[in-house]
């Protein structure tokens, strides 16, 4: 028996056929490398997303947490603010007292109560009567000084000296808190960084 080649017959592709199947491979190789980029930058933003979340989330915490800081530095100042308004100034009042005081006037006592129109209590001693009147005339006089009541009055024989009480009430200004400015000295020179 003999065995006989045959030559096949090889089918040849067309052209059309062949470009088509060249153009799909790019593109399917394409789709396939699209999918796994894109995939894979999906996965790193979720990834920084959750990362600003929780980052976030920690924020949120550490402003709540300065934000209750702050609120109890706010109450503070309030509470200074309300203290500040209420103090009372009384180096003013002593001020006054003390360049309004005529001469052979001894004042010995002195009593303030901090609520708003109380009078001022001030005791002392003179020679005479006269002394009396001419200070609750120059107390009256000034502008911070509503008004003057003479309380009572003793005289003390043994000493020859007159005793008395005055009620001074003064306007709410002079006993105003005044803040004071503290002026920089210019003999003293001041550094600074740069």
């Amino acid at each position: 028996m003999a065995i006989e080649i045959t030559p096949q017959k090889r089918s040849r592709a067309t052209l059309f056929a062949t470009i088509v199947g060249i153009i799909s491979a790019f593109l399917i190789i394409a789709l396939v490398g699209s999918f796994l980029y894109f995939y894979i930058t999906n996965n790193n933003l979720v990834e920084k997303i959750q990362e600003l979340r929780d980052s976030s989330l920690d924020l949120d915490q550490t402003i709540r947490n300065k934000e209750n800081e702050l609120s109890i530095f706010q109450k503070r100042i309030d509470d200074f603010d309300l203290l500040l308004s209420k103090h009372k100034d009384l180096l003013n009042i002593f001020s006054i007292i003390e360049e309004k005081t005529i001469p052979f006037m001894w004042f010995d006592s002195f009593v303030f109560l901090s609520e708003a129109n109380e009078p001022i209590l001030l005791t002392g001693e003179t020679n005479s009567f006269f002394a009396i009147e001419q200070q609750i005339a120059v107390f009256k006089s000034h502008e911070l000084i509503r008004s003057v009541n003479l309380g009572e009055i003793t005289i003390n024989e043994e000493e020859g000296k007159i005793e008395f009480a005055l009620e001074l009430i003064f306007d709410s200004k002079a006993l105003n808190f005044k803040e004071e400015v503290i002026e920089e000295n210019p003999e003293i020179p001041i550094e600074t960084l740069e």
